[in-house]
């Protein structure tokens, strides 16, 4: 059984660094062949012009969206879609079935077979798994050779195993050939049946393995929040080792991973950090302001489902919680097309335990940028309305708890960005203010029946700085 990666992708800049001025940029056309069971889907997705700058307040940040924007992309049903027989085989134009690792030739597939050992890969990317739904589990890596990887998978009264196909990535920005990845792509959607829980993944000839248990089976333990990790690499690598020795089944990152998306030896030094978190955990980012001109390398990277517009606006079923991620720079959050999608998630996520919504820029802060004021306009009665529990962002490079209407509004940018202190509390929002502080940090999420216990890490120290509770 043959499956494929994503083969190609373009590096659509719509987001400006917050030390940018506000310009437009040209939509791009984004094409991706996506491996599912065996199928290529080649789909052909146009992304819309935007404006943005970070560093302005949000009345200002409103004015730069594009109120129209949803009528430039393109309709879910305008996807162009090509199919391959289920079961055409792909290899790559260097290796073939003959060269087999000096060790497999007993190796047994899982229909008897004894499918070749692809030769031992290496990595530039180890490997890393996204999306925890069932049927969209996503295996992803970047090889330094153009090697297939075997992967086994195996569960309660099943097995199978395949190949991924290495592939160059291609991106572009306005017309304009971009660096690719130094390795080889391999992207694949796991073929695990919707109805399993858990299973077992081997990447045969690279050396990786893990259990994973899907959140939709089980009930929620743990989750990590942290944000803005940038350029501070010794503290970022001292948050990700403590959270990695969390075992959290869950980890979501508020944005700004890197100093600058568009640079790759930026993303080389993220995952060379938070490769071994990757893998052991399910990991969700949010899009910042810093990952601009790299929206192509962070689609690539990651993926999404439930969109709006692009893979930057997304929401996901976890089993008790329901997450509702909003993008801020390439989406008008004044349009009735997306506060409708946002009204759209929320009521089929009603009938979840626990909701969160995430964004980059905080409702709510005393620090170095502004409030988002477009979203406390437009956003916030929707969050209000729908009995939000937990409300998380970054981008102020600091801890803050803010409670507003009884819901908690977290700011966590402690991850490596440089830190920034907590300016004096004054005007009205001093009244929601309930605690800040200057520290790299994380934030643990330990769910009860009924509760979520919240302890807030500083990293620098290994101690609790703060703890309360979410009824």
């Amino acid at each position: 059984m043959a499956h494929s990666c994503t083969s190609s992708r373009t590096l659509h800049a719509d987001g400006m660094a917050e030390t940018l001025a506000p310009s437009a940029m040209a939509g791009a056309l984004r094409s991706r062949v996506v491996g599912r069971a065996g199928t290529l889907v080649l789909i052909a997705l146009v992304f819309a012009a935007m404006t943005s700058a970070c560093s302005q307040s949000g009345d200002e940040k409103g004015k730069g969206d594009d109120s129209s924007r949803a009528e430039d992309v393109a309709a879910p049903g305008a996807d162009v879609v090509t199919l391959v027989p289920d079961g055409t085989t792909l290899e790559p134009a260097d290796w073939n079935a003959g060269d087999v690792a000096p060790d497999a030739a007993a190796d047994s597939g899982a229909d008897g077979s004894g499918t070749p050992v692809p030769p031992p890969a290496t990595f530039y990317k180890t490997p890393w798994l996204q999306w925890p739904v069932p049927g969209q589990v996503t295996f992803l890596a970047e090889t330094k050779e153009e090697v297939p990887l075997l992967l086994k998978l195996s569960w309660n009264g099943g097995q199978t195993e395949l190949q991924t196909v290495p592939v160059k990535l291609k991106f572009d920005f306005m017309g304009i050939e971009m660096p690719t990845f130094a390795g080889w792509f391999h992207e694949v959607v796991l073929p695990v049946p919707v109805e399993v829980p858990d299973f077992d993944i081997e990447v045969v000839n690279g050396g990786f393995s893990r259990h994973v248990e899907l959140p939709q089976f089980i009930p929620l333990s743990r989750m990590i929040l942290f944000g803005d990790t940038r350029t501070d690499h010794a503290a970022h690598q001292a948050v990700a080792d403590l959270i990695l020795a969390e075992q959290s089944p869950l980890v979501l990152q508020t944005g700004d991973l890197t100093e600058g998306g568009s640079i790759l030896t930026n993303w080389d030094k993220f995952f060379e950090i938070e490769g071994p978190m990757l893998w052991s955990s399910f990991y969700f980012p949010t899009f910042g302001n810093h990952e601009a001109f790299g929206e192509g390398y962070f689609e690539a990277l990651f993926e999404s489902g439930n969109n709006h517009l692009h893979e930057r606006n997304w929401w996901v079923d976890l089993g008790d919680l329901g997450i509702i991620n909003i993008d801020q720079y390439a989406t008008n959050w004044a349009s009735a097309e997306a506060l409708a999608w946002f009204e759209d998630a929320a009521t089929k996520l009603a009938d979840k335990q626990w909701l969160f919504v995430t964004m980059h820029e905080p409702f709510y802060t005393f620090s170095n940028h502004l409030p988002w004021s477009l979203g406390r306009t437009h956003v916030q009665p929707l969050i209000e309305k729908y009995g939000v529990d937990l409300v998380v962002s970054g981008h102020n490079h600091l801890y803050e708890r803010f409670e507003v209407n009884g819901i908690p509004y977290v700011v966590t940018g402690g991850g490596g960005a440089p830190l920034y202190g907590p300016d004096e509390a004054t005007g009205g929002d001093a009244e929601y203010l309930v605690v800040a502080a200057s520290m790299h940090h994380y934030v643990r999420l330990d769910f009860g029946p009924n509760v979520i216990h919240v302890t807030v890490i500083n990293s620098d120290t290994n101690e609790v700085f703060e703890e309360f509770d979410i009824e």
